[in-house]
């Protein structure tokens, strides 16, 4: 299998980026962590995946798969970190993969479910020699969606409007704004 194509991220160069990938997320996950180089290099060696931060809908898309992988509801923390042996940590947001558990675990790979990476000690990881992957356009389109839902709700009173379902209505105060016309600016 040929490697995927990765830019470095900006923020941190040790931080790869999981792109250009089809499907489920969670399938793209294990596509990339099929295509990466360092599974490619040991592929007759038994590879062993922990998946922390297990979500019920991910259950069935998980059974499907024929990597070697341990499955855990919890995130991986400082205090749960012990006894575990890794090749490659699957995480999410929640999790803290901190020099500590890096050291303990010591997998060659992270894979986070999520854009950002704060959550894991990057500079630890490129100490170690340990490649850090994340999933940069992960809910770019449900975060400006629920931007733009906030903004709609804000200018048409609708929470206000809600509560009110609930005891006396009455419209009086609930008259909103027309955003046509209006200016908006977005950071980040």
């Amino acid at each position: 299998a040929e490697k995927m194509p990765r830019k470095p991220n900006i923020r941190n160069p040790t931080a790869h980026i999981i792109d250009n990938l089809s499907g489920s997320w969670a399938k793209r996950l294990l596509v990339q962590i099929s295509n990466t180089g360092y599974f490619n290099q040991i592929k007759e060696v038994k590879t062993m995946i922990g998946w922390f931060d297990l979500k019920e809908w991910e259950k069935e898309e998980l059974e499907e798969t024929d990597l070697e992988m341990e499955k855990h509801e919890e995130s991986l923390t400082e205090e749960n970190c012990s006894g575990y042996d890794y090749d490659i940590l699957s995480v999410f947001a929640s999790s803290e993969v901190t020099a500590k558990v890096l050291e303990e675990i010591e997998p060659k790979a992270v894979f986070t479910r999520s854009t950002g990476f704060d959550h894991i000690d990057t500079e630890k990881a490129k100490e170690l020699g340990i490649e850090v992957y994340n999933v940069p356009h992960y809910g770019s389109n449900t975060v400006g969606e629920h931007a733009f839902g906030l903004l709609l709700a804000l200018s048409k009173r609708i929470p206000e409007s809600a509560r009110r379902t609930h005891h006396e209505f009455s419209t009086d105060g609930l008259t909103g704004f027309e955003l046509a016309g209006k200016k908006i600016g977005v950071i980040g």
